[in-house]
């Protein structure tokens, strides 16, 4: 072991006593060894996302470098075949555009990404009587017929629209869901439409940043977004960001099965933490299911109470932390990469809500749960603004907890205990090899490229995309030019600060 791992394993350990965490794992031994390397015939041949692997639904299911070819991945033969922002390069390999000619019709190439050369306009049409209706009470969520356009076509539907949110319910600028019935054509990644007005992030960067992010750092799959200007009503609305809903077609767009189950974690502590609820029904109340057969919750609260909650008990107190049964059924692996990167953008809003969770067939694992991002909005230094009790962005602030998700002393997971804390996250970064892995993956996030070079790029191709639109915005929080570059600035402040941060936390090598 290398003096500098030697210093991050100790270092880690010594945080994890200080905070009253758990040291040590039980690992599982003999023939039924989980660690064990798989047989030849347990290996799959080709890798996911690598050449020749199957992507009838587009490059998502690709590996970065490839395209997606003759529904199969490989070196790509034009812009399309690559994934978003990136381009197809003259030597057939998607990634970095060197000219406007590797991009899309409609792309410039910025930085280095395909991004939008205009944005769109689209226009959301509402009866004046339910609009007012809706602005009445907008934690109601009132639901009203509507008629979408964009660029000049209209769709028929019939479609509905409704405000979309929760603590941004209250912001002038108001985020939109648009929703088509099955099989209607739509303008939109899904026939739910997401219309984020992002009023909360000055900077219009951090949604945008921390999907893309979640896309180059991990296997995850992770949201689609793009740029639109909004009119309500033939009125200016702005700037609005739209984000593709977790469900079945990006399930099917990411190379997963859309009939398998997926949940959302959707409300706020303790309800969402993955701890035992009484029945069913409060199951129900506090996740939500968006694919698979509705009738049949069976499969999650067999991982709550199956696995999470038996590993949690055997795990107490203080002893040597128990992940056997979780690592039966989550994809363990992928699982960490997901948390140590929402820990290094500084995600605090995933922890009891704004994560999906989906039972998915993984080559070489056979079914596990995978996790999925959602809501980024508070990542890069926004945090939660305690003194508004609202997600309105104030100065970036460093929290001094990076171990998103886990229980201190002396609190306890489980009913009726109000704790910020999320039950799997807490047994993987309790587990020594897990945990050491969550550090490590840290330290590699802070240390690529992306989060050195190519992220600053991408703020400001975002910046050269929508400058004009978010100049004549004036429903969004900027007020002069000025304002928005700072806030802009804030966020690339961030990721020197982040960096300098875990690095003293966790002594990277």
């Amino acid at each position: 072991m290398s003096a500098g791992m030697f210093s991050f394993t100790r270092t880690f350990v010594c945080l994890t006593a200080l905070l009253a965490l758990v040291a040590c794992p039980s690992i599982p031994m003999g023939d039924d060894d989980i660690y064990a390397t798989p047989d030849d015939d347990d290996v799959f041949s080709p890798l996911p996302g690598e050449d020749g692997w199957p992507c009838p639904e587009g490059p998502l299911a690709c590996d970065l470098d490839y395209g997606c070819v003759d529904d199969r991945c490989g070196e790509c033969e034009q812009p399309d075949d690559c994934r978003p922002l990136q381009g197809c390069r003259p030597d057939a390999s998607c990634g970095e555009c060197t000219a406007d000619a590797e991009c899309r019709d409609g792309e410039s190439c910025r930085e280095g990404f395909c991004m939008q050369t205009t944005l769109p306009t689209w226009d959301l049409a509402i009866a004046e009587a339910d609009l007012e209706a809706m602005n009445d009470d907008v934690y109601a969520r009132l639901e009203v017929p509507a008629t979408l356009s964009a660029e000049g076509v209209t769709y028929p539907g019939p479609a509905t629209a409704r405000f979309m949110g929760s603590s941004t319910l209250t912001f002038p600028k108001k985020s939109f869901r648009v929703t088509f019935p099955e099989d209607a054509e739509h303008p939109g990644f899904a026939r739910k439409i997401n219309l984020r007005a992002e009023y909360n992030d000055a900077s219009y960067l951090r949604t945008f940043l921390g999907y893309e992010t979640m896309r180059r750092l991990t296997d995850s799959p992770a949201p689609r977004t793009r740029w639109v200007n909004l009119t309500v009503n033939g009125q200016p609305y702005g700037v609005m960001l739209e984000v593709e809903r977790i469900g079945g077609r990006f399930l099917r767009k990411n190379g997963r099965d859309r009939e398998q189950s997926t949940y959302e974690g959707k409300e706020t502590m303790p309800w969402g933490a993955l701890t035992p609820l009484p029945s069913e029904a409060e199951y129900r109340e506090f996740y939500d299911k968006t694919t698979g057969d509705d009738a049949d919750w069976s499969d999650f609260i067999g991982l709550v109470e199956g696995a999470l909650w038996p590993d949690h008990e055997d795990s107490q107190p203080y002893g040597p932390t128990t992940t056997f049964r979780m690592r039966e059924l989550v994809d363990v692996d992928a699982y960490i990469d997901y948390l140590a990167t929402l820990a290094t953008i500084q995600s605090q809003d995933h922890i009891t809500n704004n994560y999906y969770l989906s039972w998915q067939n993984r080559p070489g694992l056979g079914f596990r749960w995978e996790f999925y991002p959602w809501d980024m909005d508070l990542t890069f230094g926004c945090l939660w603004d305690e003194d508004t009790n609202t997600s309105l962005c104030g100065e970036p602030v460093h929290d001094d907890w990076w171990l998103n998700g886990v229980v201190v002393t002396p609190l306890v997971p489980g009913q009726p205990n109000d704790c910020w804390c999320n039950l799997a996250a807490h047994l993987a970064i309790n587990d020594l090899q897990l945990g050491l892995e969550y550090g490590e993956k840290i330290c590699s996030n802070l240390r690529s490229r992306w989060w050195n070079e190519r992220m600053p790029a991408l703020a400001e191709a975002i910046a050269q995309t929508i400058g004009p639109a978010v100049e004549a915005d004036e429903l969004d929080r900027n007020q002069t030019s000025l304002q928005w570059t700072t806030a802009r600035q804030e966020v690339l402040d961030f990721l020197v600060d982040r960096k300098a941060y875990l690095d003293a936390q966790l002594y990277c090598p």
